[in-house]
């Protein structure tokens, strides 16, 4: 009857009409999902890039350690060197500090010698000023005895 048929026709336009609203909220979530999916793959390859430039710099700080680590290396190298000069150059200095003690000893000692040697220099000299005033008194006597003698 028309009137079933009626009932049945507002029943399935109502169905109808509610597997539309549902065909709209699932179009909404399959656009909200998409946006969703968009937001994320930028989002991943912002990350990505930061990733890929986080490597970048991690392989640059590998290389820069690296190298500190040769120079620092090549400094402890230089530094054990410089210590071995520092303790071969005290060892140079003591000694030389020992030569120059002997020396002063040395010249102490020659300078003992000379104040002796001075001395005797000096006694020489005075015997040998004493030796020419006696030859020359001699010399004033033999010639007044002489004139003594001619007279």
């Amino acid at each position: 009857t028309e009137q079933q048929i009626s009932e049945k026709l507002k029943i399935i336009m109502k169905e109808n009409t509610e597997l539309v609203q549902k065909l709209s909220n699932y179009e909404q979530k399959i656009e909200e999902s998409k946006k969703h999916i968009q937001e994320t793959r930028k989002q991943n390859m912002i990350l990505s890039d930061k990733a890929i430039k986080f490597k970048d710099k991690i392989k640059t700080l590998e290389k820069n350690n690296e190298i500190l680590g040769d120079t620092a290396k090549n400094l402890r190298v230089m530094l054990e060197s410089e210590r071995e000069q520092n303790v071969k150059n005290q060892d140079l200095i003591s000694e030389k500090k020992k030569s120059i003690e002997k020396l002063k000893d040395v010249i102490s000692m020659n300078a003992s010698e000379f104040s002796e040697v001075q001395i005797a220099l000096n006694e020489a000299k005075l015997s040998e000023e004493k030796v020419k005033s006696e030859c020359h008194w001699v010399q004033e006597e033999n010639a007044r005895l002489k004139k003594k003698k001619e007279q």
